[in-house]
């Protein structure tokens, strides 16, 4: 089981380089309008082709592993890849071209961070598979939380100091609105990580409060499409979903876990 879900993170890794690179080249044309219609484009094509190959994966089932595990491992990561464009595309529905572009470089900024660390979670769950010792296993669990915290407050902090030059840079002066709301995407990036290495935590322990982002997912899609009237409402909704997971997967931790760590 070990091998599809790093194989399946390493999908989400990939697609989501290709479509950064992808948007980054083409928010240098300078035209807010026409990246929000490209962007959109890039949207579908990586939701149906990460959700496609993360379901054939889940369909070739090996010997060695159990058809309602690789089910639920199915379910998760095609919610995990919904979130990375979902968000783009119910904006593409709701909202002007010109919105939507403000929007995508906003996400861009996001998946930044979820790219760069994605690896390190990936390393994250290999320790909590191969680590038989439940006080190793819930230590590493808290330490990568607070390293999260700490990188989500110093890319918080960065992209307030340095969001013009950053825009600039990357994109072109016309996307500086977004400089407002820059912040929040260090928030949703690393929160993104956090939730997926909490998620697999529980995976692991073969714990169905794994799935509370799945649980959840239906209220959120639901809140994208009635909630929005701005792109901010959708950066909101984003965060608060995420945050929402990540403190019920905390609320479950500590009262199953934290008394017992010392037992062993």
């Amino acid at each position: 089981m070990k091998k599809i879900i790093v194989f399946l993170m390493g999908v989400i890794f990939l697609v989501g380089v290709v479509q950064l690179i992808g948007q980054t080249y083409i928010g240098e044309i300078q035209n807010v309008e026409l990246y929000g219609q490209l962007s959109l484009r890039l949207a579908y094509l990586a939701f149906l082709t990460s959700s496609l190959v993360i379901i054939i994966s889940c369909l070739v089932k090996r010997r060695d592993q159990d058809a309602r595990a690789l089910f639920k491992v199915c379910i998760l990561f095609v919610v995990f890849a919904g979130m990375f464009n979902i968000d783009i595309i119910i904006v593409g529905k709701k909202f002007d071209l010109e919105q939507l572009g403000y929007y995508n470089s906003w996400v861009q900024f996001a998946k930044i961070i979820v790219l760069s660390l994605l690896p390190i979670a990936a390393l994250i769950y290999l320790f909590f598979v191969k680590n038989t010792k439940r006080f190793y296993r819930q230590l590493v669990f808290i330490l990568s939380l607070v390293v999260l915290v700490v990188i989500g407050i110093t890319t918080n902090l960065g992209y307030g100091a340095y969001g013009k030059k950053l825009i600039f840079t990357l994109l072109s002066e016309s996307f500086y609105p977004i400089n407002t709301y820059l912040e929040w995407a260090a928030y949703y990036g690393t929160g993104y990580i956090m939730l997926m290495v909490m998620s697999f935590y529980f995976l692991t322990q073969k714990n169905l409060i794994s799935f509370v982002p799945v649980l959840l997912f239906p209220i959120y899609f639901v809140a994208l499409l009635v909630y929005p009237n701005t792109i901010a409402d959708v950066m909101f909704i984003n965060i608060a979903y995420i945050f929402s997971s990540i403190t019920i997967l905390l609320m479950a931790f500590f009262k199953d876990r934290v008394i017992f760590m010392f037992k062993e």
